[in-house]
């Protein structure tokens, strides 16, 4: 018996409805109360966070000041009261986004700790969302420090 090698006829298949997707967004939502020993807990969060986002030690320890003096300063502004705080990070290729919101307390209080905030991350903003204030933080991966 003989072998018939026959050359394809057809042009190869190719779907065009494929693209490429990057890296996915993670979130990570935390609501804690004022208790200093829960704080271990976000630090954790923002360690994975900026070394998935491949932030260097230097720019890692600001970032986990900023976070802890953020969330001194909110605490501080609840005064006391029995409300939790709520703190999402949310990773980006580009960048780590914290956000501390509470229900309680005033923007003028939060808007005093800014200036400390501000050296050691990229970008420090207050918003109100439904009445609450709210602390966003923005690092951004590979800005000169």
């Amino acid at each position: 018996m003989g072998c018939i090698i026959v050359p394809i006829a057809a042009k190869l298949l190719t779907f065009a409805w494929w693209t490429l997707v990057g890296s996915s967004q993670t979130r990570t939502e935390i609501n804690v109360d004022n208790d200093q020993r829960l704080a271990a807990a976000l630090s954790a969060v923002i360690e994975q966070s900026a070394s998935r986002l491949g932030l260097n030690d230097d720019a890692q320890r600001k970032l986990q000041t900023a976070v802890q003096e953020a969330w001194k300063n909110v605490w501080r502004n609840l005064n006391g009261t029995s409300e939790k705080l709520h703190v999402d990070c949310e990773e980006f290729p580009d960048r780590i986004e914290l956000s501390f919101r509470c229900a309680g307390g005033s923007i003028a209080e939060i808007e005093a700790c800014i200036a400390t905030l501000k050296p050691k991350v990229d970008h420090v903003s207050i918003e109100t969302h439904s009445g609450k204030p709210e602390l966003k933080l923005v690092k951004y991966a590979g800005r000169p420090q």
